[in-house]
């Protein structure tokens, strides 16, 4: 695991394109994508419209990318985030947060992130969280999201990749054993091996894949624009596997 260290006060983040005020020191135990998100405590991420698909790389522990996020905010506990902007599936495509560098670099490795269905367009129970793998860089990688609204058919779990920022969807499957449900906390992991992606939720397996992108231990967290969707990560961590 990357080790602790101080965040200097400089270290801000952008509103609406703009410098926050300075803030003093802050602790950044940098044990994963929302570890690294969190570094200043209540710290609100907004993106202006004008900035959505051009903002800037967000330097907290260590490289984090951001794209088509309405806003993001850091907590004690978890970090929120917002895809309720303007525009419609599937051409708003994916609010995605991702790390940008590939710090560990293994051939073989293990995602694993809570996530939580706080809102959208439909209620609690309908969203679509989900988490980036195999991440080339904000615009190509790999990803999985759910559907909790579709907790109980073939529906409920969405395979995919995006290439050069465009959504492709390949392969759906069940819940099965792992229901998905709004407004509570699931386990996800994807393994990630030689081509090959297995996805679990709470310790279940529920499928496996051939991934488009290779093997590589860059991760990230998504949720689809369109939906007036809100979600909740934490406790993230990339392992070995």
């Amino acid at each position: 695991m990357w080790s602790h260290f101080v965040i200097a006060a400089s270290l801000v983040a952008v509103v609406y394109g703009q410098r926050a005020p300075p803030v003093g020191p802050a602790q950044c135990p940098c044990d994963g994508l929302e570890a690294r998100l969190a570094v200043l405590e209540n710290t609100v991420l907004l993106l202006a419209e004008k900035n959505r698909d051009n903002i800037s790389t967000v330097n907290m522990c260590e490289n984090v990318e951001a794209r088509r996020c309405e806003a993001m905010q850091t907590g004690s506990d978890y970090t929120t985030l917002d895809a309720t902007g303007p525009g419609s599936w599937p051409g708003a495509g994916l609010c995605r947060v991702v790390s940008g560098e590939n710090t560990l670099n293994l051939d073989q490795y293990v995602y694993t992130v809570e996530l939580y269905n706080q809102a959208s367009v439909h209620g609690i129970h309908a969203g679509h969280p989900g988490l980036a793998y195999n991440v080339i860089d904000v615009n190509n990688f790999d990803f999985v999201y759910f559907r909790p609204h579709y907790a109980n058919d073939g529906r409920c779990l969405q395979h995919g990749y995006v290439i050069s920022g465009a959504f492709h969807g390949t392969s759906e499957d069940r819940c099965t054993g792992a229901p998905v449900r709004g407004g509570t906390w699931f386990k996800v992991k994807v393994e990630s091996s030689h081509g090959r992606a297995s996805v679990y939720v709470n310790d279940v397996k529920l499928s496996e894949v051939n991934a488009h992108f290779p093997t590589r231990s860059q991760t990230g967290i998504i949720v689809p624009n369109g939906f007036r969707n809100v979600i909740r990560f934490r406790n993230s961590a990339l392992t070995a596997l």
